[in-house]
């Protein structure tokens, strides 16, 4: 198949890739804005070579005149932007495997009868388990009281310690510059609402581009030496 050119009518220059050869369900707009991401993102060795999940979507240059039209990049719940996605940092003395880790920690509460030690390793196990939800249902009674209006803040916390101590990470949300980010997935979204992850991770960019950690980062600590925290 020949490779597909945009009209060289402006003053950017011209961008060619090649059409996809399989057959997709995917629209034709997704996969050019994916092709299109790819080979921006390989031009400017923004993402690593060894990485297999490049972003979807990037900043398109030139297409009108010399201004740059901005499409969003959408991610789903095994992508790098993911608050599943596996990675390591330390809170309070605390260590955690990812942000879900870190988000279903502060929403409970440890007991007398459940104690911190013992709380965190079952949320830890549950995490690992074809229904991370169920212990959360069946332990109710532990979830925090003021979840609800917690919840994004919990999050914000933890995107930040996340792209905060690993920089990587950092330089990768760093590199959407001011595209959109928009989560995608046929699951229910973090809080039932919708695009909430999308939201904070590009509240944390802006907080990266600043060095100014969100306010939220410093609640969480306060929650978790306080009821977490080995003394």
């Amino acid at each position: 198949m020949k490779p597909y050119v945009r009209p060289a009518n402006t003053n950017a220059k011209a961008v060619t890739f090649d059409l996809p050869k399989a057959t997709t369900n995917k629209p034709l707009s997704i996969l050019l804005q994916q092709l299109l991401a790819k080979r921006a993102f390989e031009k400017d060795n923004t993402i690593p070579s060894h990485d297999p999940q490049p972003l979807n979507t990037f900043i398109l240059r030139g297409l009108v005149g010399r201004t740059p039209a901005v499409m969003p990049i959408s991610f789903g719940s095994d992508d790098f932007f993911s608050m599943y996605r596996a990675t390591s940092f330390s809170v309070a003395g605390l260590s955690f495997s990812s942000v879900d880790h870190f988000v279903r920690t502060l929403k409970h509460q440890p007991t007398s009868k459940l104690g911190a030690s013992t709380l965190l390793l079952q949320i830890n196990s549950n995490l690992h388990t074809s229904d991370p939800d169920l212990f959360a249902r069946r332990n109710d009674h532990i979830v925090r009281s003021d979840w609800f209006a917690q919840r994004e803040s919990a999050l914000l916390a933890a995107l930040w310690f996340r792209f905060s101590q690993n920089k990587d990470h950092g330089a990768r949300l760093l590199a959407t510059g001011r595209a959109p980010l928009e989560y995608s997935s046929g699951e229910i979204p973090y809080g039932g609402e919708y695009n909430l992850l999308g939201e904070s991770l590009m509240k944390i960019r802006d907080n990266l581009q600043r060095n100014e950690a969100p306010a939220a980062a410093q609640r969480a600590i306060e929650y978790l030496e306080k009821y977490y925290r080995r003394k």
